[in-house]
């Protein structure tokens, strides 16, 4: 079978920055390739992203996010649009873009989407803006027509001098969002992230509601069965070592909304294995698993120094909180130390069994069964419609049934130095973090 992914790219170097999405394929059935495989979008702004959904209808469709920024690299609302996720073509607005908002002016308008899933049950797709820390939703009760749900919202605030929202997993009757918290972020002065438990109304839901005890800087979401299983950088991201154990691979189960640390970095230990923070984790339907770990050891080129590791639910719920790479486990690993780049995420394809690797600028697949030899990779300039220079800002895996989305670009400094994908520079639209991500790529 064939699994396709859907990605958003920019570039600083030409003018003032440009973006664009596009889709590569990988065909297990041929010649292992990864392949660019439609015309890309073309001329966005700056760090598109892009989004997977099934319509009311059933139909596969793509949500577009454009950030936008003024002359002085203030954030504007956002501009999204909707295409058919097979054919490219734009199905929603008929032409040009929306934005989507609770009133006119920029501050009540969506700045920097982060999530966007259906749960198949009702009329609503659910989201989160990563800058406004707000969830949201967009009613679909027919079709390819849409309209945002300027009443009912989700706002989180706490005693945290900033509050970012991260991602969002829905069921029939819920929706669980992800937020992190800092004094400062760009200090690395964390906070400890929450869940928050809501209503498909987007009201908090009968306690319990809400676990605010998670890892430091958490960076999204994977779903099993009625679990939620967590990463945790740790604070802010590191250059050379790693957060110890700050850095957390978490469960929650949704019912109670109780924690367990499954495992946990070291600052002590002696093998890069156990110092790696943990990055993120890939769950398929059947119960495999992909763990990614790993800090910096380059700021300036992004390298990461890191573990790719293979295992089961099962086996990775036996972990009491201690390190991944403790030898009564035995876990199948690969280390990572040549790959460089700002976006690190995993995204399960059960279609093939296989997990998409985005390697900081370039696409792999790896296949449970078989350990860790590449199927095929494919680089972000290879991605691009034309040119050099291009870096990855998102991906959205479709299949028949299973969404997966990998939008890590998000929160986590690097201690001693600007940051990567997942430092605020990265995961911001402030002014602040624009202005540094382009210190960042030498523009």
């Amino acid at each position: 079978m064939a699994s396709e992914l859907a990605y958003g790219l920019y570039n600083y170097g030409v003018g003032s920055g440009v973006g664009e999405v596009g889709r590569c394929k990988f065909d297990a059935s041929t010649t292992p390739t990864i392949q660019h495989n439609v015309t890309n979008l073309t001329g966005l702004a700056p760090d598109p992203k892009v989004f997977y959904f099934l319509n009311k209808d059933g139909q596969p469709r793509l949500l577009v996010a454009e950030t936008v920024y003024d002359s002085s690299y203030n954030p504007l609302p956002s501009e999204f649009r909707i295409l058919n996720a097979a054919t490219f073509a734009q199905v929603y607005p008929t032409s040009g873009t929306v934005q989507w908002g609770y009133g006119t002016a920029t501050a009540d308008k969506l700045v920097n989407v982060y999530a966007f899933k259906r749960n198949g049950t009702d009329d609503y797709i659910y989201g989160i803006d990563y800058d406004r820390q707000t969830v949201f939703r967009v009613q679909n009760s027919s079709g390819d027509t849409y309209s945002f749900d300027t009443v009912n919202k989700y706002y989180f605030n706490t005693a945290a001098a900033q509050d970012y929202g991260i991602d969002v997993a829905v069921d029939a009757n819920n929706v669980y969002a992800l937020f992190i918290s800092a004094t400062d972020v760009w200090a690395g002065s964390y906070n400890d992230s929450t869940v928050v438990k809501l209503t498909t109304a987007l009201a908090l839901a009968s306690t319990p509601n809400t676990n605010s005890t998670l890892g430091k800087n958490a960076f999204g979401f994977a779903e099993y069965g009625g679990d939620l299983y967590i990463t945790s950088i740790g604070g802010m991201q590191q250059n050379g070592f790693s957060n110890g154990a700050d850095s957390k691979l978490e469960r929650l189960v949704k019912s109670t909304m109780v924690s367990s640390v499954l495992f946990a970095g070291s600052s002590t230990s002696t093998t890069d294995a156990a110092k790696g923070d943990f990055r993120d984790i890939a769950i398929g339907a059947g119960g495999e698993v992909f763990v990614l770990t790993g800090y910096y050891s380059n700021i300036s080129t992004g390298a990461l120094t890191g573990y790719l590791y293979n295992t089961d639910v099962t086996t990775l719920n036996t972990g009491t909180g201690g390190y991944i790479d403790d030898t009564t486990l035995n876990l199948p690993s690969q280390s990572l130390t040549t790959f460089a780049g700002y976006f690190w995420s995993l995204i399960y394809n059960n279609s093939d069994n296989m997990v998409w690797f985005a390697r900081g600028n370039d696409f792999a697949m790896y296949q449970y069964d078989v350990g860790f030899t590449v199927e095929g990779s494919i680089a972000a300039n290879a991605l691009a419609s034309s040119g050099t220079g291009w870096s990855i800002n998102g991906a959205a895996i479709y299949e028949p049934v299973v969404t997966t989305l990998a939008l890590k670009a998000a929160p986590g400094g690097i201690s001693g130095g600007t940051v990567r994908a997942s430092h605020p520079a990265f995961a911001s639209v402030s002014q602040q973090a624009f202005l540094e991500r382009k210190k960042l790529l030498g523009i």
